[in-house]
């Protein structure tokens, strides 16, 4: 019984190249991911900023056990909803909760897979602030970040994907244009071994051949 039949040059050489391809672009994603697990954390990060400095100058009309000033105060964070990029929460002294903004009507219903969403989410700690008898809560949300990032990762993986295969099909072509000739110096060369020296091939512009 014969052995396997071994892959032919032109399919080892394009299985070669696509795979130092692919190689290529993982590496790029690598690069990528990182990147914009840097970006995700210094845009977070900016607008977590920018909502704690607003907060403090909020609560600071705050007064210490001053109830009264507890309804002004939820009304006002209420009027305001969604802050970018964070939740906030109300905590009263016993720890239940009184507020807490709305979710982000950006991509509602929709997240990043778990093990993207761990790989590229920054872990950023929440802020707590004191507002007398009360505690604010300002939590960095990643979430809408990570789900854009993943959203762009598919759409570049599309396409990521499209080029390979060209590139595999034209690296084929190419390769089998170039070996073309290989079969005619196979006829030569049987007609010779048969005794026959009356053909004679031309010159082929690859230089081994």
């Amino acid at each position: 019984m014969s052995g396997a039949r071994a892959p032919s040059l032109q399919a080892r050489l394009s299985l070669v190249l696509t795979v130092l391809i692919a190689v290529l672009m993982g590496i790029g994603a690598a690069v990528w991911m990182r990147e914009t697990r840097q970006a995700i954390h210094e845009e977070v990060e900016a607008a977590t900023r920018v909502a704690q400095q607003w907060l403090v100058v909020v609560l600071a009309e705050q007064r210490e056990g001053d109830a009264r000033a507890r309804e002004p105060l939820l009304g006002q964070l209420a009027a305001v909803g969604r802050i970018r990029a964070n939740r906030l929460e109300v905590f009263a002294a016993g720890g239940e909760r009184l507020y807490v903004s709305p979710e982000s009507p950006y991509k509602a219903g929709r997240d990043a897979p778990a093990w993207f969403a761990a790989q590229i989410a920054p872990e950023l700690g929440a802020r707590r602030l004191d507002a007398g008898a009360l505690e604010v809560v300002l939590t960095p949300d990643t979430s809408r970040a990570v789900l854009d990032a993943w959203d762009h990762l598919v759409a570049a993986l599309g396409w990521a994907c499209a080029l390979l295969l060209a590139l595999w099909l034209a690296t084929r072509l190419a390769i089998r244009r170039a070996l073309a000739p290989l079969q005619h110096i196979h006829v030569a060369l049987e007609h010779g071994a048969r005794g026959r020296f009356d053909q004679r091939l031309p010159e082929y512009a690859t230089r081994e051949l």
